[in-house]
């Protein structure tokens, strides 16, 4: 802006409205007083902060914009949003709330955005670079450069090492090289047997099928798909009850010590209830004994 001398303080003053005319008076008053450069500089700025903040709050920006230019010379600033020349605080605003655009050396303005509205590491006000990838890699679909999302997976569903999400390559074998129905590349299952071994009805020489179980559905060691043998006991030794083989439960009762009814010797049943429905410790805290 121009550095003129503010000679007629009162044509200057008597554009503004009459409450604000005295304090705009004694401001101008001390610019035109001040003795050195920097003073006046000092001076200036707040008359414009000063202003703006007025003519903002009283909605007389035109007189605002006026008086200053008047005051001060025309600025060397214009605003982009409403096209004309108009003047800007302190902090980069002027008296509609336009945002002065200023650059620096590197092109960057007060927000610290290029021309193409990316900060000075390269992104734009939603996180993204201009390839389109955030900080940490991902684009805007959560997906790196290689295609891979935030679980680790392409857009195939294979993680890096190429297996999906059950454990399984492109050609269907899983980590250790072995297929679903457990044979590897050549042929054999984990313990060496051929794949080819089978009859016509799917069966190997010893009446397993390819996934390992017999016509009952147990495996090699006898153990049907819930985990119990022919017998119904597991690979524990109990049965579906609770009970080994020599028919004690691991409290070491006796399955066979219920009556007709259903209960043991102490009122107790199998789910160790009594008739009314009371647990042994209920009658232990009261110093009572089920109903017979």
């Amino acid at each position: 802006m121009t550095d003129q001398a503010t000679t007629d303080i009162d044509a200057i003053v008597s554009s503004l409205p009459a409450d604000w005319q005295v304090p705009a008076r004694q401001y101008l008053a001390a610019y035109a007083a001040a003795a050195t450069t920097e003073q006046r500089d000092s001076i200036r700025q707040d008359v414009v902060n000063a202003t703006i903040a007025e003519g903002r709050s009283r909605g007389w920006c035109t007189e605002a914009d006026r008086a200053l230019t008047a005051a001060f010379g025309a600025p060397d600033t214009s605003c982009a949003d409403c096209g004309v020349e108009v003047w800007f605080n302190s902090d980069g605003y002027d008296c509609r709330g336009h945002r002065q655009t200023v650059r620096d050396a590197d092109g960057f303005d007060l927000d610290g955005r290029n021309v193409g509205g990316y900060d000075r590491d390269g992104f734009d006000r939603y996180g993204f670079n201009a390839e389109g990838f955030n900080r940490d890699g991902f684009d805007r679909n959560d997906r790196d450069r290689e295609g891979f999302n935030l679980r680790g997976h392409n857009r195939d569903g294979y993680d890096r090492d190429g297996y999906d999400r059950s454990g399984y390559s492109r050609e269907g074998y899983d980590r250790e090289g072995y297929d679903r129905s457990g044979f590897n590349q050549e042929h054999t299952d984990r313990d060496g047997r051929s794949e080819f071994r089978f009859n016509l009805n799917g069966r190997d020489a010893e009446g397993f099928d390819r996934e390992g179980r017999d016509r009952h559905g147990c495996d090699r060691d006898g153990f049907d798909s819930n985990g119990y043998d022919s017998d119904g006991y597991n690979r524990d030794g109990y049965d579906r009850h609770g009970h080994g083989r020599d028919g004690l439960d691991l409290a070491g009762l006796q399955r066979y010590r219920f009556d007709i009814d259903g209960y043991d010797s102490d009122g107790y049943g199998s789910s160790g209830y009594d008739r009314d429905g009371n647990r042994r410790a209920d009658h232990e805290a009261r110093g009572t004994k089920p109903r017979r």
